[in-house]
């Protein structure tokens, strides 16, 4: 399997890390944790977006990479873009790949288990779509907050409805969906993004839901989804049934899973 990947990386943390101290610490430990599932990969294509990073990056990401033979490593330095420039330019750089199975979008703040490539490959077994979206990331959110629990009876039992902007997916997929994916980097909010990929029919319905009982900033979260309607599509998110990805932020973060990080 050939997988293509582009990184994400700003030297900031995050609003409520997990992890305290500097953020090259933390994303040395997330980039070692990432490596260690790559050699099951025919050959991996890994594009850094380096967003005003300290030199010791770069540094540290070229000596971490270079014993891997099937990895070719790029950058994209000098870059001073926020959240919607990197992502932007996370977009143009997987479209542009060709010849690959996989693409993976990755932010800086995600570690891997350590056997991570096992719960990936399973994941992919029990996928019978050509094409899709998944992620390995399993937010408690989605036991905890009702957005995730509405209309659960319709969907596949290893799916949802959103995630963050760390997934993969197929080349179709992004195909398809580039134009939905466009429209994070000019005003739309990830999980309305989201909604517009797997389904329309739940952004409609959600969209009243939150006029009729919930809050107005929720409502007009929404809302700038319809002006979109005409990008939706319809695919499946498939999500891990435990997290094998973890997303270093207090919000989301599952507590069973404290240790795999926290030694």
């Amino acid at each position: 399997m050939n997988l293509a990947v582009c990184l994400r990386v700003y030297p900031g943390l995050s609003k409520t890390p997990i992890l305290l101290g500097e953020k090259i610490e933390t994303f040395n430990l997330c980039f070692d944790s990432f490596l260690t599932g790559i050699k099951h990969f025919h050959s991996v294509d890994l594009t850094i977006i380096l967003d005003n990073c300290p030199n010791d990056f770069k540094e540290s990401i070229s000596t971490k990479s270079s014993v891997h033979k099937n990895l070719i490593l790029t950058f994209e330095d000098n870059f001073i873009s926020g959240n919607q420039g990197t992502f932007k330019k996370q977009l143009e750089v997987l479209s542009s790949k060709q010849g690959f199975d996989l693409f993976l979008f990755l932010e800086d703040d995600y570690f891997f288990i350590s056997n991570w490539f096992e719960f990936f490959k399973k994941q992919l077994n029990d996928i019978t779509q050509v094409d899709f979206f998944l992620t390995g990331f399993r937010t408690s959110d989605y036991e905890e907050m009702l957005f995730h629990k509405l209309f659960k009876e319709k969907r596949l039992s290893n799916s949802e409805l959103s995630t963050t902007l760390t997934f993969f997916c197929t080349p179709k997929a992004l195909v398809d969906c580039r134009k939905a994916f466009n429209t994070f980097v000019s005003v739309n909010f990830d999980n309305v993004l989201w909604l517009m990929i797997t389904d329309k029919f739940y952004l409609s319905r959600l969209i009243l839901i939150t006029l009729l009982f919930f809050n107005r900033r929720s409502f007009s979260r929404l809302y700038k989804g319809i002006r979109y309607f005409k990008w939706c599509q319809k695919y499946t998110l498939y999500v891990s049934s435990e997290s094998y990805m973890l997303h270093l932020d207090q919000r989301g973060f599952p507590e069973k899973m404290r240790t795999a990080v926290l030694k």
